[in-house]
């Protein structure tokens, strides 16, 4: 089998790499974890919990920032002053500019955090340009981006 994949590799050089990985991977299982007291996890699930206080120490927990303000509204000094926001200048979102932008998408990207595909974007550039430049103004000069 290896003298055909070595034959073949000219041909097929990701069936020549999946092979080698299928070699180098290790195969050990995390047995055994050292805890803070020095004893040491005896099964699985006593790892899997010590991991999770590990990453729990190490990591956030998001709140929900208007749950928090309610709870904790006691604590604040709304007489403090407001912070000095830099000005930005006034910027204009033409349906040229978003259009050329769209134009300039990989076709062979996967879609981003919104499920839209740049495939389907750029082909329908020309239709997209002007709904979307709107957006983009509105949504920069009243500091709000939309729901949807």
């Amino acid at each position: 089998m290896q003298r055909k994949i070595l034959q073949g590799l000219k041909d097929n050089p990701k069936r020549f790499y999946a092979h080698l990985r299928g070699l180098q991977t290790v195969k050990a299982k995390v047995r055994q974890l050292k805890r803070n007291d020095g004893s040491t996890t005896a099964s699985d699930e006593e790892a899997a919990a010590e991991l999770c206080r590990a990453f729990q120490k190490v990591f956030i927990q998001e709140v929900d920032s208007s749950a928090f303000a309610a709870a904790n509204q006691h604590a604040y000094d709304t007489t403090l002053p407001t912070p000095d926001f830099q000005i930005l200048p006034d910027i204009v979102f033409t349906e040229h500019a978003v259009l050329m932008k769209l134009q300039k998408l990989e076709s062979s990207k996967s879609p981003g955090p919104d499920g839209m595909h740049p495939h389907l974007l750029k082909s329908c550039a020309s239709n997209l340009a002007k709904p979307l430049s709107d957006i983009f103004q509105k949504s920069f000069d009243t500091a709000e981006v939309p729901q949807d």
